[in-house]
């Protein structure tokens, strides 16, 4: 599974590593994707309490290693002083009536935006689009959606019906989740920003981390083709990128879930005999 960013030689694990290192059993991780999405399924409450325990581990983990990867740095300390440059912000995120302890790392060359509380926060229902949703975020294939689904619901309906049913009601929710509306503007999945700057008297604001080597996702396509000088530059890089390592299936549901002309002429010059969907 190729899902790692990779930045000045570092490789620094994105979500999916941490979640496949921290929950190595299969059982481990139905009951992390139940906890998180509230599905209702572990009725102890012991078992539930210790559920929770490991979400918020998880979710602290996976805030901790964009917030890595995004300012460059080696770690994230906690300070003595309140004011301190770098430490940790105390939340809860709100799962269904319980509330789970997080801390965000902070951190001034940065701005957290609160989108990924809001989104872990919400009233979660029994939802296959949720997961799906999630998965897709962080870089799994069609095959490991398939697995996972199978996972989180033990469904003794084929894999490839599962996915084939689900991916048009996907599409609606990951185009509201991960739209980049236009180039030059992308939004991470857990909501950091880099401060706005002037270059050459052009705002440019880059969401995401400069040299990043794509990873699939849709973010990480945007935030390293959007790296470019200009828009021709863009445009370039991802003819690159679709050509040498995108599948055509990969880049008809990119070019669905992201509004960016530069993109959109990519692709089809890219892949001129694939029919893509209108968006």
């Amino acid at each position: 599974m190729k899902n790692l960013h990779i930045l000045n030689d570092d490789i620094i694990p994105t979500s999916v590593d941490l979640i496949t290192q921290l929950l190595t059993s299969e059982e481990a991780q139905k009951q992390f994707f139940a906890a998180i999405y509230h599905q209702g399924r572990v009725s102890e409450a012991a078992n539930r309490q210790s559920d929770l325990e490991l979400a918020g581990t998880v979710v602290s983990a996976i805030v901790e290693s964009e917030l890595v990867a995004f300012l460059k740095r080696e770690n994230s300390k906690r300070g003595a002083k309140k004011n301190y440059r770098n430490g940790y912000i105390p939340r809860e995120l709100h799962v269904g009536k319980e509330k789970l302890p997080v801390q965000i790392p902070r951190d001034r060359n940065g701005v957290f935006r609160p989108s990924f509380v809001h989104t872990y926060s919400r009233e979660f229902r029994p939802s296959i689009e949720d997961i799906l949703s999630f998965a897709v975020a962080e870089g799994y294939r069609r095959e490991e959606l398939a697995i996972l689904l199978y996972q989180a619901y033990q469904d003794q309906r084929s894999d490839g019906l599962i996915i084939a049913k689900q991916m048009p009601i996907l599409f609606e929710s990951l185009e509201k989740w991960l739209t980049a509306p236009a180039p030059g503007t992308i939004r991470l999945l857990v909501g950091w920003e880099k401060r706005v700057r002037h270059c050459a008297g052009i705002e440019k604001r880059i969401c995401g981390v400069k040299q990043l080597e794509p990873d699939g996702t849709l973010s990480g396509i945007c935030a390293w083709a959007c790296d470019a000088d200009s828009d021709e530059d863009i445009e370039a890089k991802l003819i690159h990128f679709v050509k040498t390592k995108c599948g055509v299936n990969t880049v008809q549901m990119l070019f669905a879930l992201n509004h960016c002309d530069a993109f959109e002429s990519a692709a089809k010059k890219a892949w001129p005999q694939v029919k893509f969907p209108a968006v």
